[in-house]
């Protein structure tokens, strides 16, 4: 009986980590789907330029100001809590796809040429602390039920209706435009 346990925990204990480098593939297989990254010559992508990893050697920062990127494939960061796109040449309405980052607390996509109105599955996003989306061409009214957590918020240079969300911080909060 002992020796079945034992076994069975051994099991147990491999597909752990077959799972999690599983996963650690599936990121870097996204990452390296991006221009900014293709010509890195290490492996370890938690070393890259821009990239910030947890403990267990999942990205949950990606901060690629100024980097021309296309989008990433979100499905396959599930860890990402921060990620800041500013000046990236993005073009175009934000994915759907980005509302299954849900663990996400900071995002910015400013000075970027987005247009359209934000995806429904921004509704998703409920852990957001920061948000900018400034100077691009975004339309359409802000999820507010879902923006409790908000301390930052720009919105300028777009053209949003509605109300602005109410803010987790009494006045004077940080940067704030609209």
């Amino acid at each position: 009986m002992q020796t079945l346990l034992l076994l069975l925990g051994l099991v147990f204990m491999l597909s752990t980590a077959t799972a999690t480098d599983f996963n650690k593939t599936l990121e870097a297989k996204s990452l390296l789907a991006v221009d900014c990254w293709k010509y890195e010559t290490t492996s370890s992508y938690c070393t890259w330029f821009g990239i910030t990893c947890n403990e267990e050697g999942s990205v949950v920062q990606i901060d690629a100001h100024s980097c021309l990127l296309k989008w990433l494939d979100f499905s396959l960061l599930p860890n990402l809590r921060s990620l800041l796109l500013d000046d990236c040449g993005f073009g175009g309405v934000i994915p759907e796809q980005i509302g299954l980052l849900s663990n996400l607390t900071h995002l910015s996509l400013g000075r970027n040429y987005l247009y359209g109105k934000l995806p429904v599955s921004f509704t998703n996003l409920t852990q957001l602390e920061y948000l900018d989306l400034s100077y691009n061409s975004i339309t359409g009214i802000l999820p507010s039920q879902s923006l409790k957590n908000l301390v930052h918020l720009d919105l300028s240079g777009n053209h949003f209706d509605g109300p602005i969300p109410h803010l987790s911080v009494p006045w004077p909060i940080s940067p704030f435009s609209i």
